[in-house]
């Protein structure tokens, strides 16, 4: 994970991503936050578009394949549960320590993966493009015909004119490459400690760690710079609460474990109670059990 984060801001760094697409490498600009707004606008759009056409919304297909006899009201149900239970699995994967706890819940998150997959195709089976599917075709065909490109300068865009296939190949990339570059993964370089490290240099100026002005910043280094800043305001607010004691090694040692630190508030509990023998909340954070302080 760690060599992947520092690939990932290395990326983040170049302001872009080289992609490998069959024998060919293309470069996927990293977008600024006016670029993505302005595809979830034209996504608005493309949905009025769509209705306006006459294609139903997902909520309306499926009422209409329900009314016709076609699908079963409990799969919807079904459908829910499973999403409701990856959920699940993927928030408590996040609060895990060890790896071998994770093994179990990974299967029963590949389990349900599997089973949701097999509802999705066979809804997918009876129903037409949805609206929403339509809208976001083509905001994947806007993504794709701006932001790939096929030279490390980005001066050179690929074809307008993809065959459905090439598309195919070129939304599978994009699919991959935002979930590469999600929020989560952004936090978990942000909270690292070689990047602490860097971004200390610059903690009187930030704005100044990519040396170019905020509004030139891709998404990904405004919300590496924004959530780099309060992690480390947190750790030093935390250290403060504590009588200046330093958080573990433990703590700023893994980045998923700082993240939940700073995220949940636990700063507000680091104060001293007054009494003897009273003890930091840091001390007993998401230790093994038979390392905790009584009474946590």
């Amino acid at each position: 994970m760690e060599n992947d984060s520092k690939l990932l801001y290395s990326q983040i760094c170049d302001g872009f991503s080289p992609i490998k697409i069959g024998p060919s490498t293309y470069y996927l600009k990293h977008p600024n936050y006016a670029e993505f707004f302005g595809l979830a606008i034209n996504q608005d759009k493309y949905l009025a578009e769509a209705k306006e056409a006459g294609i139903l919304t997902q909520e309306e297909a499926i009422a209409n394949i329900v009314q016709k006899g076609w699908w079963d009201k409990g799969n919807e149900h079904r459908i829910n549960l499973f999403e409701e239970e990856i959920i699940r699995c993927d928030k408590t994967l996040k609060a895990m320590n060890l790896e071998r706890d994770k093994i179990g819940v990974r299967e029963n998150k590949k389990k349900a993966q599997a089973i949701l997959e097999t509802y999705l195709i066979d809804r997918r089976k009876l129903t037409n493009i949805t609206a929403e599917e339509y809208a976001a075709n083509k905001v994947n065909k806007d993504a794709i015909s701006e932001f790939f490109y096929k030279d490390k300068n980005l001066t050179i865009r690929i074809e307008d004119d993809l065959s459905d296939e090439d598309f195919g190949y070129f939304e599978k990339a994009y699919a991959n490459f935002l979930t590469r570059f999600d929020l989560h993964n952004i936090k978990i370089i942000a909270a690292g400690g070689f990047f602490r490290s860097l971004l200390f240099l610059f903690d009187e100026d930030v704005s100044q760690f990519f040396g170019r002005p905020a509004s030139q910043l891709t998404r990904f280094q405004s919300d590496l710079l924004t959530y780099g800043k309060i992690y480390l305001n947190k750790i030093r607010s935390a250290q403060m609460n504590a009588d200046k004691v330093p958080l573990p090694d433990f703590l700023l040692e893994d980045p998923e474990k700082l993240i939940v630190f700073c995220e949940t508030n636990h700063d507000k509990n680091l104060k001293s109670t007054g009494k003897p023998g009273a003890k930091s909340m840091v001390a007993n954070f998401d230790l093994p059990p038979e390392q905790r302080s009584l009474g946590q």
